[in-house]
């Protein structure tokens, strides 16, 4: 155990560093920094609530804008939005093209209101090809 008086060793001392923050609901592959300003106070299911920062997108465009906390609504938003962006750039690269029943599923969706409960019962009843 070494004590502040003994000798390093050749140990080079740790500095600190400050980090750009980063949004809390952009996904790991394009995440981008964070706006200070725009806080919002994040409460796990089996963690203690923690004050995070959300890029401009994010904070203008999750569900509960309105509100100061971050919900499993926004988390969800970001998931869908995030896999959405993804099968609209496969599909004008031409690499993925939807099946009909794909289609009638994203029309009858896109007039879905969002709530979890409508979300959860349009999967649910989405044919299994979808």
């Amino acid at each position: 155990m070494k004590t502040p008086t003994s000798r390093t060793y050749g140990a080079r001392a740790l500095r600190l560093v400050a980090v750009a923050p980063r949004c809390h609901l952009c996904p790991d592959e394009d995440q981008a920094l964070a706006d200070p300003t725009l806080t919002v106070t994040f409460r796990p299911a089996s963690a203690i609530p923690r004050q995070v920062a959300l890029c401009e997108s994010c904070h203008s465009g999750r569900p509960s804008r309105g509100r100061a906390d971050l919900g499993p609504a926004d988390l969800a938003w970001r998931v869908v939005e995030h896999y959405a962006t993804t099968l609209l750039a496969a599909y004008e690269e031409r690499r993925w093209l939807p099946h009909r029943g794909e289609l009638e599923f994203a029309a009858e969706f896109a007039r879905t209101p969002w709530t979890e409960e409508s979300v959860r019962a349009a999967v649910r009843e989405a044919d299994d090809t979808v």
